[in-house]
């Protein structure tokens, strides 16, 4: 009698056990998936990308107010036929909850309509290839025309577009088409482009892994364009200097066009970090 109690009891032990154990296993997995929830798909923690360079550069946007000044410039003033003005005003540029916040708004400012922001790294940070990426949102509007991209360092002696330029990421109105493009100057404005859709309004990571042999333009893991700079064929020298990066939210202009719908704004777009990677 006392061993067949003796191992009820025991058999009852390790029945609690399990759950025990069980729970336990599926509540780690749960915050798991919680701390992941947010990360895209193909994202850049994976190693497969960290196993082709080196962190040389970075911004994780892992604190509040401005854009820290030791690493960017914020614009201001207008660009070309664009609507929006620029602005130096946490309204328009500002980080906070671990991310850069680019926002639209629909005002009268500076002679504009509307006001954005603008910020880059000129003078602060530049690289001559590597692996430059950022995770961004975009937002969700007719008229907006977010971007990512680099400028080439010299641009004070040799303006555009004979200092160079690399648009790791642009996107138009409410189109789910992301482009690449760069444009040299070889006797006359060159460029060369290339585009993908992706699920704009949702975390994507938009990159360029850039060598002396070629540019290649990347959403997530998925490699859409790679463009020869291999010698500097038809004029590329451009390509083959010190570039400093940009990120912006211009509202309209000649290419998405001058209607807006302002019932969408403020918008905003969303950057998690910024990183630039040697290569190896």
């Amino acid at each position: 009698m006392k061993k067949a109690l003796m191992y009820c009891s025991l058999k009852a032990v390790f029945a609690a056990m399990t759950v025990v154990m069980s729970f336990s296993f599926c509540t780690e997995n749960l915050d798991e998936a919680l701390k992941n929830a947010d990360q895209p798909e193909d994202s850049v923690h994976s190693p497969a990308f960290a196993a082709k360079g080196t962190l040389i550069w970075q911004d994780e946007f892992n604190y509040t107010g401005a854009p820290d000044p030791a690493k960017w410039n914020t614009e201001t003033g207008i660009r070309k036929n664009e609507l929006q003005y620029y602005t130096n005003r946490d309204v328009n540029r500002y980080v906070s909850n671990g991310s850069l916040h680019l926002i639209a708004i629909k005002e009268s400012y500076g002679g504009k309509n509307y006001t954005s922001g603008k910020i880059n790294t000129r003078n602060k940070f530049t690289t001559k290839y590597g692996r430059i990426e950022a995770r961004i949102k975009l937002p969700v509007f007719k008229g907006e025309f977010p971007a990512f991209w680099t400028l080439g360092a010299n641009i004070g002696t040799y303006p555009w577009p004979a200092c160079g330029e690399i648009d790791i990421m642009e996107q138009l109105n409410t189109n789910n088409t992301i482009y690449g493009t760069t444009h040299w100057d070889n006797n006359g404005h060159k460029s060369s482009s290339g585009s993908t859709t992706t699920t704009i309004g949702s975390w994507h990571v938009y990159a360029v892994e850039w060598t002396s042999a070629s540019i290649k333009w990347y959403v997530d893991s998925n490699l859409y364009k790679t463009f020869n700079i291999l010698g500097a064929p038809n004029g590329t020298w451009e390509l083959h200097q010190p570039h400093y990066l940009l990120l912006n939210l211009a509202v309209g202009g000649d290419w998405p066009g001058f209607v807006v719908d302002d019932s969408k704004l403020p918008a905003q777009m969303d950057v998690d970090y910024v990183r630039v990677y040697s290569m190896n």
